[in-house]
């Protein structure tokens, strides 16, 4: 892969040679900030972070096989100066950028910059799938969509990519503004405007200002995908919209890329889709917002001229993400498990909790595990409660046996699905660990329906391990007998 040299990179970065190349020095061909990674042939970024300092493995990077280094001046100890050329600068997090602005006009791929409160790495890996099925594509690894992961994303790019296709992200306003400009889109896609966040944005306007600000960077003849009727995004639209941009909608039956019908057709919650224009297409994914995501897919790919026959076995081959609503069930113990215990915001959990009644219609009994929102400022205590009033809807329609939540802001939660006269198993933990992640699987019967689901930072995956692990070993058990 041809990148820049590495003059090319101190010149991008403003840096000073630390530690000059000697003649004859290997060029980089790639950019890394994780000694863990195959660094042959890599420039690696010494960056500095809360907990960890990555001056700290510089040796690791030359014995990996990176061929220099980015560090910051005064932070390298005068012993490894002979161990890598070094560029010095004053900041290695502006300098990742610096390198990302130099790399981004050399490539002639068509750029996706995908954003919204919830479903943006989902679209991401569904019209990530379409494009490669139509031509080199490179994409966002898992979710970086900040301020360090676009300019990773951006280096990693092939100079002969024909899309590349990123995630944007925020907790704060201007931040997507910020890496709009530096990723540059032809085609922007907001995915959905929710109460995610608003901590740092502080109302669903908020949100949708924020968001809408990716619009503003698009050229004259690119596209903007945005979903029908999305509230305050739709009165911000007018004045935003830059001359010459052709706007797309999704998702509402009547629009360009309208959701006619959805049919489910298993308990893992694959569904059949049929747009108002007759296409057909199955989708591994479950749930109704998940439907909604592939129409914003859809919509983007035939933005991108990536005809239909080429868009339906494309889609229809993408595996569900283990930890954002994947549905399986366990043939050890028969349960159904739907994880989406990546991330959580209260339009998300809604969602999910509609999804989960379509697909445990069947089960004999029915658990709900929910964890803390994050993220959410002052109206956290009323979000959470307004998440139990959702579960008592939902148990007046497909009756829940047990419902668990999990962390202080949860308690909310509880407080009013008892107010509501729920009369199952209610149970409050206000912390997860190990011990009480096996607590939670233990309360898991034979042929259950479960569905868990909480912000990132209360780390669900336990309760998920642990319900998995506690049923295979009752598998073995049974055999055993």
């Amino acid at each position: 892969m041809t990148f820049l040299s590495l003059e090319a990179c101190r010149e991008a970065t403003g840096g000073t040679w630390l530690v000059p190349p000697s003649d004859g020095a290997l060029e980089p061909s790639k950019v890394s900030i994780d000694t863990r990674e195959d660094l042959a042939g890599a420039l690696y970024v010494a960056l500095v972070g809360g907990r960890l300092d990555g001056h700290a493995f510089l040796a690791d990077a030359a014995k990996a096989g990176a061929c220099a280094a980015i560090v910051e001046s005064g932070r390298v100890d005068e012993s490894l100066h002979g161990t890598l050329p070094l560029i010095a600068v004053e900041d290695s997090t502006r300098a990742l950028r610096a390198l990302a602005e130099a790399w981004r006009p050399r490539l002639e791929a068509t750029v996706v910059g995908i954003t919204g409160s919830a479903g943006k790495t989902t679209v991401r890996r569904l019209l990530q799938g379409i494009c490669e099925a139509a031509g080199p594509t490179t994409a966002s690894i898992r979710s970086f969509n900040n301020h360090i992961g676009l300019p990773l994303t951006i280096l990693s790019a092939r100079p002969d990519d024909a899309w590349l296709v990123v995630e944007i992200g925020t907790n704060a306003p201007g931040e997507i503004l910020d890496l709009a400009t530096l990723a540059a889109p032809d085609v922007a896609v907001i995915t959905s405007i929710g109460r995610a966040h608003l901590e740092g944005l502080g109302s669903l306007e908020g949100v949708a200002r924020e968001k809408v600000s990716l619009l503003e960077v698009l050229p004259p003849g690119g596209d903007a995908v945005v979903p029908a009727g999305a509230g305050p995004l739709t009165d911000l639209l007018p004045q935003c919209l830059p001359e010459g941009v052709a706007l797309q909608t999704f998702g509402a039956d009547g629009t360009p890329v309208g959701l006619a019908m959805r049919n489910t057709l298993g308990a893992t919650g694959a569904q059949l889709l049929r747009l108002d224009d007759g296409l057909e297409f199955e989708l591994r994914l479950a749930g109704e917002h998940n439907a909604s995501n592939a129409c914003a897919a859809v919509a983007a790919a035939r933005a991108l001229g990536i005809p239909d026959s080429t868009i339906v076995p494309a889609i229809g081959a993408v595996e569900p993400d283990s930890m954002r609503l994947s549905a399986d069930l366990l043939e050890s113990s028969g349960t159904l498990l739907l994880n989406d215990v990546y991330n959580s915001n209260p339009d998300a959990v809604q969602a999910a909790l509609q999804t989960f009644a379509e697909l445990s219609a069947y089960a004999p009994r029915r658990v709900v595990i929910l964890g803390d929102m994050l993220e959410l400022g002052e109206e956290e205590a009323a979000l959470h409660a307004e998440i139990g009033r959702s579960v008592a809807r939902l148990d007046a329609l497909a009756p829940i046996d047990v419902a668990i939540f999990v962390g202080e802001r949860s308690l909310h939660a509880a407080s009013a699905l008892d107010e509501c006269g729920f009369d199952g198993l209610l149970v409050t933990l206000p912390r997860l660990d190990e011990v009480l992640a096996g607590t939670v699987a233990s309360v898991v019967m034979d042929g259950d329906a479960v569905f868990a689901k909480a912000s990132r930072g209360m780390a669900f995956e336990r309760i998920i391990a642990a319900i998995r692990e506690r049923s295979e070993r009752r598998t073995n058990e049974l055999a055993g007998h």
